[in-house]
């Protein structure tokens, strides 16, 4: 069974965080607002760069943002290594009441 842990909960907050930009937002910043360290961050970002959920941009400017629309819970999971067969209703459900509570906070905001 997949366990909610922090790996997962940092990648989906680090998605969250920058979706909310219109542009690229610098590891250091998304750590900041998420209260992660930023090699912790690294590690994680650069597990979703290498699934193709997110891209970096170098130089002035640069930071990270989504490679594209649609993600999905799965495949944030399996790009920090879990299987499919780890994967169960359980976790969805608790998962889906995670993200709608980030999603009352932003519409909140």
């Amino acid at each position: 069974m997949l366990r909610i842990n922090r790996n997962l909960e940092i990648a989906l907050a680090t998605l969250q965080t920058i979706c909310s930009s219109e542009k690229p937002m610098r590891i250091r910043d998304v750590a900041d607002r998420i209260n992660a360290s930023r090699a912790f961050l690294d590690r994680i970002v650069s597990k979703l760069s290498k699934a193709g959920i997110t891209r970096s941009h170098r130089g002035p400017g640069g930071g990270v943002s989504l490679a594209k629309d649609k993600t999905s819970i799965l495949e944030v999971a399996q790009a920090l290594g879990y299987k499919d067969e780890d994967y169960d209703t359980n976790v969805a459900l608790a998962l889906r009441d995670k993200i709608n509570g980030v999603l009352s906070q932003i519409e909140a905001f």
